[in-house]
């Protein structure tokens, strides 16, 4: 299903004979029009540009379109909404030049809604996420599921072990080197534990312009990709995430910061839940009690894990112990999540 948002009836026939060349339908909304269910949003941008004012959000996976007439021709522009998910469009397609290609990019768009994107952050330094992060990618990868671990916040690559296996890392990876490959990219990326990890490494974190593009290969090749996510992330890369998973301790200082991130949350409405982790000698001891303060649901109680930093150290993994507690609370946070 695909939706185009616009009162632009040769806008509406060129993106027509492309749908119906999909099998698709095609559902034609006025402009301004609040969303409606479809796997792909079309939006008119030459519209909105033109009035001037804001319009509603469209959904997610927008695709702000216009055209121009050449000779006859359509030229319907695709540039990413700013808040718009992987699976964007982000150059001109010309039709009925460019029938083929606008058909290819709106089929892409539609098998990445087949994956599910799940991002975790932490409150506070040493929440615990990155390690969430990868223990949850660990038994999603041990569900059967292919799964893509994407570092944006940096330490992976130690953490797991993996530091010196070859393989892409986001220093290798820029916007303007173009579209990424699906199968390409995440055939050569560095694996742990059957999981497909793009880190980070000395080189440094990746830029701004080459996230959208990655994750939206990713999500083409990995049934699941789980984002550890950097505790500044802004709306446009939250949005990125079907739910978002936020870890924090019981602590007074989490609780405080875990009621702002709520706040900043709220209005993106993604799905979004709490994995408590207990701190010992906390003023608020019960992770319920928590997740009643800052008004999320709760996800998961994640219990300390006592030799997780000396296992760390000598470089035993993330879910190498079976029969940890934390592990298996993660593995049931999957379960919760309806990933394995």
């Amino acid at each position: 299903m695909v939706a185009l948002r616009s009162d632009d009836p040769v806008l509406a026939a060129a993106v027509g004979e492309v749908v119906e060349w999909l099998d698709g339908d095609l559902v034609l909304c006025p402009s301004g029009a609040a969303p409606v269910p479809a796997h792909v949003h079309l939006d008119d941008g030459a519209a909105a540009r033109t009035a001037g004012v804001a319009t509603p959000s469209w959904g997610s996976g927008v695709v702000a379109v216009a055209r121009e007439v050449h000779g006859g021709g359509a030229t319907v522009s695709g540039r990413s909404d700013p808040s718009a998910p992987p699976g964007s469009l982000e150059r001109p397609f010309h039709l009925p030049a460019e029938a083929g290609e606008l058909a290819d990019a709106i089929s892409a768009r539609a098998v990445s809604i087949a994956s599910t994107t799940i991002g975790v952050v932490g409150v506070g330094g040493g929440a615990g996420a990155s390690v969430t992060a990868a223990l949850l990618a660990r038994a999603v990868s041990e569900g059967g599921r292919s799964t893509g671990l994407v570092d944006l916040s940096g330490g992976l690559d130690v953490m797991l072990g993996i530091e010196d296996e070859p393989g892409p890392r986001w220093a290798d990876l820029t916007a303007e080197a173009g579209p990424f490959p699906a199968d390409t990219l995440v055939a050569h990326l560095p694996r742990w534990a059957g999981v497909h990890v793009l880190a980070c490494d000395v080189r440094g974190a990746p830029t701004r312009a080459a996230v959208s593009g990655v994750l939206a290969s990713t999500r083409r090749a990995c049934r699941v990709v789980v984002v550890d996510l950097p505790r500044t992330a802004g709306p446009d890369l939250l949005r990125q995430c079907d739910v978002v998973v936020v870890v924090a301790g019981t602590d007074a200082v989490a609780a405080a910061g875990l009621t702002a991130l709520a706040r900043r949350l709220a209005p993106l409405g993604l799905r979004t839940g709490l994995a408590a982790r207990r701190s010992p000698g906390a003023a608020i001891a019960d992770p319920a009690e928590l997740a009643r303060w800052c008004g999320l649901p709760l996800l998961a109680a994640l219990p300390r894990s006592p030799t997780l930093r000396g296992d760390l150290a000598r470089g035993l993994g993330p879910g190498e112990r079976r029969r940890s507690g934390l592990t298996r609370a993660v593995r049931a946070l999957a379960d919760e999540l309806g990933l394995v």
